[in-house]
């Protein structure tokens, strides 16, 4: 008998919820209520003691969309914090179309109730890039006491990418997070901002000897993001600059190919296809390094080429047509018999100066 009311009274609570789903996407005049007034009863059954009552309204919810948000901006302020991370969690689930409530949401940052700090900060890492204006909240979350809100602010920022670079020190700090699952998430968060994380690059070498695979795993992902986006833009990188790129990953495949039980060939793979195509920008480099330097010294190039290339060029005509020199000689003999000529009569007749 008691099994028989429990369905029916679930039943009935069913009905309602199809009920409220029919007059909010009829058209009907006898059905036209603000839309505030038909969303609010299903807001509620979010806390249903009814499981089942409770995964229809979420999904109800976010298959309304936007038209829900206002109302569900409104229960993150509720004073049942059950309420509120269950709003939160609708919005996270509804992704960029809950664009709108990323102000409130960041301020769920700050909430009393972890639960409610951990589903407002799943919800705007499902926003992603609409929700960069929350990114220094998302950094201070880096440090919240509760640890999965620590994992999934660096997993929010991560969606973010390059719009969160201002957090990349904060990134760095979560790699000594004593957490793996934070340092994993920060790992591959500071690999999303690609060449803005380059200064993590020396941070993250240790960690290819983290105790846990998977950090390990996240820690060679991020380097291959940072190193991909230097080879996106290697045909704008100063020389300088490319040469120390070179230099830090070199040392990143030295760990990898040394350590083959703890990385697979598809890891170093990662790191090598990058590293290779940076190089052989390098030695393209090198030509135009030579030329640029002899414009430079347009001096001492005179010097050596009248040191080493004008006798060379005598030598090989010597070798190759001794008669052409020969020619020379006789066609230049006249003037230098004219000249000698010329230089001792001017002796002679500074001699006779000399004598009077």
């Amino acid at each position: 008998m008691k099994t028989t009311d429990a369905i029916a009274r679930n039943f009935s609570k069913l009905a309602v919820l199809c009920l409220m789903l029919f007059l909010i996407f009829t058209g009907n005049s006898w059905a036209q209520i603000p839309a505030d007034a038909k969303i609010t009863p299903i807001v509620e059954k979010l806390i249903d003691k009814n499981a089942r009552v409770r995964l229809e309204a979420h999904d109800a919810l976010v298959s309304i969309g936007s038209s829900a948000v206002p109302t569900l901006i409104e229960n993150l302020k509720n004073p049942d914090c059950n309420i509120r991370w269950r709003a939160a969690w609708v919005l996270g689930d509804m992704g960029a179309e809950a664009s709108t409530a990323v102000g409130v949401l960041t301020e769920a940052l700050q909430d009393e109730d972890a639960q409610v700090r951990m589903y407002a900060v799943l919800a705007l890492s499902e926003i992603g890039i609409p929700a960069k204006s929350a990114v220094p909240s998302l950094m201070a979350a880096l440090q919240d006491k509760e640890e999965y809100v620590r994992i999934y602010a660096a997993s929010a920022l991560r969606r973010i990418g390059t719009e969160a670079k201002v957090a990349v020190p904060s990134l760095i700090n979560a790699l000594k997070d004593k957490n793996p699952r934070v340092r994993k998430n920060a790992a591959l968060a500071l690999g999303a901002m690609a060449t803005e994380a380059s200064s993590a690059v020396q941070v993250l070498i240790p960690l290819l000897d983290d105790s846990e695979y998977y950090v390990r795993y996240s820690v060679v992902k991020g380097l291959g993001g940072i190193i991909g986006g230097y080879q996106d833009i290697v045909d704008n990188l100063p020389s300088a600059k490319l040469k120390k790129v070179i230099a830090d990953f070199e040392q990143v495949i030295q760990i990898l190919d040394s350590d083959k039980e703890n990385f697979t060939e598809l890891d170093t793979a990662r790191i090598r296809r990058p590293l290779e195509a940076l190089k052989a920008e390098k030695e393209t480099r090198l030509f135009d390094v030579a030329v640029e330097w002899i414009f430079k010294h347009k001096l001492l190039l005179g010097l050596f080429c009248y040191v080493t290339l004008l006798p060379a060029l005598w030598l090989i005509l010597l070798q190759i047509k001794p008669l052409w020199l020969l020619q020379i000689n006789n066609a230049l003999k006249p003037y230098r018999t004219h000249l000698i000529s010329q230089e001792e009569a001017n002796l002679r007749s500074k001699s006779r100066r000399k004598q009077r």
